[in-house]
């Protein structure tokens, strides 16, 4: 019997199977039934999210696969131990680049929809540091801790979320979900593209956090993740086809953040909650806060893999200035929807093509790990 629990260094697959959670229910989702219903006819979308769902389902099995060979083994050593010393270091490099520069894209993301809704007179410097500053210390720990907030925040994240959907019932128009099924191929097409960027980061935290996995349970894994995901595709399913019944399908076209508008509808009686949006965004802060810390954890992880002296802390406070430079860089609007959309692609290629092309290698080459 352990005294101290969770002073261990080590987790299971169910912190990994919150940490999914976590990692996708970022900014996404806020503006994932926008870019749906701007794309497809009437309630269609929820194919796209479905589909979407599906294509990353397999490739959460596929990091999976290839974690479970390489038990207890760094995404570096698993990538060495395939391609070699210097197509590893390629790797494991541009995927440092992508984690932060997506904790960079979350900081600014999130510090803009704060000072939409919450704080409208507070400079976006001020806030963006702020934020920042919670991300350094979140992960100046261990990433095991880091982990384990997640099975703390998600079930209050959770609740919220559902809150937001029952409680606008009264709003529901069901005829604004019609026509159904009039979407051309390519509208699919085009839903489940942003569906699968929403899905992004399930296979870094798999494969980044590997070593940290006191015991490889390939059946438990599976069954964990794969609930996981579903969980997710109801809450997307949910937001979407909430948002076109009180919106209906153009105007939650127009609203950029159509979740938060949601949470504006609600009254409670008592005047208890004036702004239940207030509740709900300080509530999604919290996700979006395990989100950027993971991202800058894996980044750290991914640096410290080719730079074995570099000690944590110093990674930390080298890296935070030029995160937070990242983050005030786009300097209008449509800037920062480009620097979206190059994540977006960036992402595809790092955590879906990269690991499938590296179990398809292993499995060719016969190569596995062992578990030392």
């Amino acid at each position: 019997m352990k005294s101290f629990e969770y002073g261990d260094p080590e987790i299971g697959h169910k912190e990994l199977a919150y940490s999914i959670l976590s990692m996708i229910l970022g900014i996404g989702i806020l503006a994932l039934p926008r870019m749906l219903a701007g794309g497809t006819k009437g309630s269609d979308g929820w194919i796209s999210i479905l589909l979407g769902g599906l294509i990353s389902l397999a490739f959460v099995l596929v990091s999976m696969r290839l974690a479970s060979r390489f038990p207890r083994k760094s995404y570096y050593l698993m990538a060495h131990s395939i391609v070699g010393k210097k197509a590893a270091m390629i790797i494991i490099f541009l995927l440092a680049v992508y984690n932060l520069s997506f904790c960079a894209y979350e900081t600014r993301a999130v510090s803009v929809i704060a000072r939409t809704y919450l704080f409208d007179k507070t400079p976006l410097e001020v806030i963006v540091l702020t934020f920042l500053l919670v991300l350094v210390y979140g992960v100046s720990g261990s990433s095991a801790d880091l982990l384990r907030l997640n099975m703390m925040f998600m079930p209050v994240v959770f609740t919220i979320a559902v809150l937001v959907v029952v409680m606008n019932y009264g709003f529901f128009e069901l005829k604004n979900l019609k026509p159904f099924f009039t979407t051309n191929v390519k509208g699919y097409l085009t839903g489940t593209k942003y569906t699968v960027f929403s899905y992004l980061g399930y296979s870094l935290v798999i494969l980044f956090y590997n070593p940290l996995v006191r015991q490889h349970k390939p059946k438990q894994a599976l069954k964990l993740y794969t609930w996981s995901m579903i969980l997710i595709l109801i809450l997307y399913q949910a937001f979407f086809l909430a948002s076109l019944a009180v919106f209906t399908r153009d105007g939650t076209a127009q609203i950029i953040h159509p979740p938060i508008e949601l949470a504006k509808q609600i009254e409670v009686p008592g005047h208890f909650f004036e702004r239940f949006e207030s509740l709900f965004f300080t509530i999604w802060v919290m996700t979006v806060f395990n989100t950027a810390a993971m991202s800058l954890d894996m980044g750290i992880l991914a640096l410290r893999s080719l730079f074995k002296k570099t000690k944590r802390l110093q990674l930390v406070f080298i890296l935070s200035p030029i995160i937070f430079t990242a983050s005030m860089a786009p300097p209008r609007q449509i800037t920062y929807f480009k620097a979206e959309q190059i994540l977006a692609y960036t992402g595809i290629f790092l955590c879906m093509v990269i690991p499938l092309a590296l179990l398809m290698i292993a499995k060719a080459r016969g190569i596995k790990g062992d578990a030392q």
